[in-house]
This record gives structure tokens, C-alpha cells and sequence, in this order.
């Protein structure tokens, strides 16, 4: 009965440790973190890009210069897209010329613009920028490579005295001149992991810059890289562009109405002015 006994007790210990091994390697993190290294190529942007789907604006076409890596016109509102991020982004038109400043620019390789009209800033560091021309303003995406990367985005803007942001109760914002007039509207932020996971994610605002809060360190099952963005749209541009056309009153109930459906005002000059609701 000893032996017996000693045997059983010796096969009950040798299971245990077994199963505690197995726990070990099979344990359930609390993020299913995919890359560990800061480092984020220009293809891997543009794949984080892709995974995140409709999400993403379509380029608008743009020329490339000596110092510019994309320009692009639309509705009297010109984008410029440096080479070199520290510059900083230019939006120009009727009533409206200003610079946004991107986060982390500092760590930014020179910008490279792919087959789908984005321009791609590289970097070293766990976060990566992107800019993409879009119809009457701009998207600007931070893709985010690990858990170890901030949380916190901020976009500085130059403008003019007295201009101030303002959040909206819909989690958007937007820049009001000095006299009260809207000069950019910034749709609801988004953030999204690699699976299709949606991130918390909302704006701050001093007043004079907007910073886009992304809680991954904290979420669950994050699935990197995530990718999250701002959508500018450079109401004062358009509205003044074509107020002499549909009225300034017309202008109005235009961005009230997309606004009422969650959507933002744009508008197509290929055939004179057409205005439209677009997300």
C-alpha cells in the first residue's frame, strides 16, 4: 500500500506540473499585440490602411512638386502636403489659410505618396503618420504599431487670432473664427485594430488645438497596428466659394442637414457645384 501510495502521489505531482505549463503557454493576454517593434515601414502602413477599410477617404488626384509630396483643389479649398511633415499641412481657399501641424512630425520620415494618392510618413517610432487629400479638406491617420506607443495625438494649428476650437456634443469639432463663423469642421474621431476592433477614442480641445485621445493601452484584445484618424473638412473655403451661387442662407441649412445625419457637407465642381452629405 506504500509503494501504491508513493506512485500515485508521484504521477499526481508530475500532472499538475504538466498542466501548469501548459497554463503558462496558453494563458490569454490582455493584448493580442501582433508587433513588438517600433519601427513602421511605409508597407506596413499602407497594409494597417487597407485592414482599415471604407474607414480610409479616397485621394483625391494631386500634382507632386519639389517641396510638396501631394497638392490637390477642390471646391476653391487647396491642400499642400509637405515632403518634410515639420512643415506642416497647408488648407488655403476663399476666407481660409491655415496649418496643421501633425503629431510627433519630428520623428517623420520624408514623405512617399503610393499608387492610391496617400502620402506616407515612416517612422522609427511606435506611431506613423498619414495624409490623404480629400474632397474639401484632408484625413490625417496615425497608425500605431504597439501598446508601448502614447495615447495622446495633438494637432496644433496656425491660424488666425481669436480662432478657437470647440468640441461638439457628437464627439466632433469645430474651429469657429473670431466673429463666430465656422472655418473647419472635424468629424467624430474613429480608432480601429487590425481585426476591425473599434478603439475608444475622443477629442480634447485647449482651443487652440485639437488632440485625439486613443485608449489601446487599456482596451482588450488589441490586434495591432491600430489605425485612427481626424477628417478635416474646410467648411470656410467651400461655404464662402459658393455662397455667391446657392446663398449663404442655402450654405447653412446645407452643413445643418448633413450634420443632422451624422455627415459632413461636400462639394463636386466637375460639373459647376454640386453639394452633397458625405461621411
Amino acid at each position: 500500500m506504500l509503494v501504491f501510495k508513493q506512485k500515485f502521489l508521484h504521477q499526481t505531482a508530475l500532472a499538475t506540473a504538466i498542466l501548469c505549463a501548459v497554463s503558462a503557454f496558453t494563458a490569454i493576454p490582455a493584448h493580442a499585440e501582433t508587433n513588438t517593434d517600433d519601427v513602421l515601414t511605409t508597407s506596413e502602413v499602407s497594409s494597417a490602411l487597407d485592414k482599415a477599410g471604407s474607414l480610409v477617404q479616397d485621394a483625391l488626384p494631386s500634382v507632386t512638386t519639389s517641396s510638396e509630396a501631394a497638392v490637390s483643389t477642390t471646391g476653391n479649398v487647396t491642400v499642400e502636403v509637405p515632403k518634410d511633415l515639420t512643415s506642416g499641412v497647408d488648407l488655403t481657399g476663399t476666407g481660409l489659410d491655415l496649418t496643421i501641424h501633425l503629431p510627433n512630425a519630428n520623428d517623420a520620415a520624408k514623405g512617399v505618396k503610393n499608387s492610391d494618392g496617400q502620402v506616407i510618413y515612416s517612422s522609427q517610432e511606435a506611431s506613423a503618420n498619414t495624409v490623404i487629400p480629400t474632397e474639401g479638406g484632408v484625413q490625417m491617420l496615425t497608425t500605431i504599431a504597439n501598446s508601448s506607443a502614447p495615447e495622446r495625438y495633438t494637432y496644433e494649428v496656425e491660424t488666425a487670432p481669436g480662432d478657437y476650437f470647440q468640441i461638439q456634443e457628437d464627439g466632433s469639432a469645430i474651429l469657429y473664427a473670431a466673429d463666430g463663423s465656422l472655418k473647419l469642421a472635424v468629424a467624430t474621431p474613429w480608432a480601429t485594430d487590425a481585426n476591425g476592433q473599434n478603439i475608444p477614442t475622443h477629442y480634447e480641445t485647449d482651443g487652440t488645438s485639437l488632440t485625439q485621445v486613443i485608449e489601446h493601452s487599456t482596451a482588450q484584445g488589441i490586434a495591432y497596428p491600430v489605425v485612427a484618424d481626424p477628417v478635416i473638412f474646410a467648411i470656410a473655403g467651400i461655404a464662402i466659394a459658393i455662397a455667391a451661387v446657392i446663398g449663404i442662407g442655402v450654405v447653412v441649412w446645407w452643413f445643418n442637414y448633413c450634420r443632422g445625419m451624422n455627415m459632413w457637407p461636400s462639394v463636386d465642381t466637375t460639373r459647376g457645384y454640386t453639394i452633397r452629405c458625405v461621411r
